[in-house]
């Protein structure tokens, strides 16, 4: 898929919770994509019982996986290239969300390289910065399994 088509997919979701063609895990964390920039995205996402520790804040893991997901959203509709994997992922947590808040995942692509893209994202609620990740992906010269 060219990379015009994936932003295409992506501004056709603006707005919307994800459609049933997106993976199962991007449906479970269903995610609302509401802004679409030209280095990074705005996805609101609310904190659910089942996304949450035993004190009843998100889970460091949803944290992360959050913050993953949008990272892979951005790559995937805003990087011309072959489709990528994570090399790895840092994750900095800052702060908590608890049940029914609504956490803002932003995202931006720091750097476009010939193999790698690095990118970042912050989770926020409010205007609280909660956590933050940096990641870099690899692009694969063929398509994945």
């Amino acid at each position: 898929m060219k990379q015009q088509d994936r932003l295409q997919l992506l501004k056709a979701n603006l707005g919307q919770k994800p459609s049933e063609d997106a993976p199962p895990f991007t449906r479970w964390l269903d995610g609302k994509l509401r802004e679409i920039l030209s280095d990074g995205l705005v996805v609101d996402f609310v904190v659910r019982r089942e996304m949450t520790n035993p004190l009843g804040i998100l889970h460091g893991g949803l944290h992360a996986a959050i913050l993953d997901e949008v990272i892979g959203m951005t790559v995937f509709g805003l990087v011309d290239a072959y489709p990528t994997v994570s090399v790895n992922l840092t994750v900095d947590y800052l702060g908590q969300a608890r049940i029914g808040d609504t956490v803002t995942a932003r995202s931006r692509i720091l750097r476009d390289g010939k193999q790698i893209v690095h990118a970042e994202c912050s989770l926020y609620k409010g205007d609280s910065l909660i956590s933050r990740a940096s990641s870099n992906l690899i692009k694969l010269s063929f398509p994945p399994c």
